[in-house]
């Protein structure tokens, strides 16, 4: 028969080469530090998993009570037990591993922040603005050839004399220029003034197209981030479920068969063909009378001492798991001599 390494570490130490009984294994559990070996399932898993530096494991077995068989996990997981460790640490790792969001637009953004907030208060200098300058010479001309237009005009009626009047009506005549001027200069100041305005309007678009972009770029990062960490869970919640499953189908099974066997028993009128039975008259698998004891009952009652029932119960499905314990008719026979039953955790489903 094939060694079943992936599930056995029984089997696994033999693949190996290695010794695999209860003192071997015992050992070998002090060097991966498992404190307080008694070769329950769990232990066994975990040595298994430690010797094999995988998350994996799971002893399972095929039992066999009153010709009826049926198949369930020792430990009540069937490698589901470290799945969800496995995937939480999966989930760590990958959440752990999601870069930090780094803004491609926050520079811009904090320089036009900057701008708009340290922006002078509008101001204007007709003498430092060049159009203004522009219509001043203009206007100024215009005035010096009207005030003497004027003034030769006047001057033609008495007969090319200067008099008062000419001089009246000249200077008249440039002051409506220079009137028109200073109208001018109002007209540049408010052109000056909606021009301020209209900058500051353009850097509040440009911001504001900004922040649009970057709220685009964070919410795709988000989405990426929450499927990641929304993918994880699922696969966690789906170990879960597995592992909750599997136990349910062997607690199931670990109650049928020993409702089986307490029938077979009843049955027979209690006759044990066993060999290898648990009392005086059985017969001692190889290796338990070299350790100096009569029978295998006696072994497991030293062994078991001053365990719950629930650690006797588990440490007696692992022996029968990984072979100490020749068949289910001798494990139920050790369970009577010792008074180990049934524990509720494998009652309640």
């Amino acid at each position: 028969m094939a060694l079943n390494t992936s599930t056995s570490i029984v089997d696994y130490l033999k693949d190996k080469g290695q010794g695999s009984s209860y003192a071997d294994r015992k050992n070998l559990a002090a060097q991966y530090g498992i404190s307080n070996y008694s070769g329950s399932a769990s232990q066994n898993t975990q040595l298994l998993n430690a010797l094999k530096n995988s998350g994996s494991g799971g002893s399972s077995t095929n039992k066999t009570s009153g010709g009826t068989s049926y198949s369930g996990s020792v430990n009540g997981s069937s490698g589901s037990g470290n799945a969800g460790a496995q995937v939480a640490q999966n989930l760590a790792t990958q959440v752990a591993s999601i870069p930090v969001y780094d803004s491609p637009y926050q520079d811009q953004i904090d320089g036009l922040l900057n701008k708009i907030m340290n922006r002078e208060p509008f101001s204007y200098d007709m003498k430092a603005d060049p159009l203004y300058q522009q219509y001043k010479d203009q206007y100024v001309h215009n005035g010096n050839l009207a005030m003497r237009d004027t003034m030769g005009n006047a001057a033609s009626l008495t007969g090319g004399y200067g008099n008062t009047y000419a001089t009246i009506a000249g200077s008249q005549a440039n002051d409506q220029y220079l009137s028109k001027l200073n109208d001018k200069s109002m007209d540049l100041y408010n052109m000056a003034l909606d021009k301020y305005y209209a900058e500051g309007e353009d850097m509040y678009r440009q911001l504001s197209s900004l922040t649009g972009l970057e709220d685009l770029a964070y919410q795709k990062y988000t989405d990426a981030y929450n499927l990641e960490y929304q993918r994880e869970q699922d696969a966690l919640a789906q170990a879960n479920w597995e592992k909750e499953f599997a136990l349910t189908e062997a607690s199931k099974n670990a109650d049928l068969a020993y409702k089986q066997y307490l029938m077979n028993r009843t049955s027979s009128n209690g006759k044990e063909s066993d060999a290898d039975g648990a009392g005086s008259g059985g017969t001692v698998k190889s290796g338990y009378g070299n350790q100096g004891f009569s029978t295998i009952g006696d072994y497991y009652g030293r062994l078991l001492s001053g365990m719950t029932n629930l650690e006797k119960y588990e440490t007696l499905l692992a022996a029968r798991a990984n072979g100490e314990i020749g068949n289910d008719d001798t494990l139920y026979q050790i369970m009577d001599y010792l008074g180990v039953t049934l524990p509720d955790e494998y009652k309640k489903y």
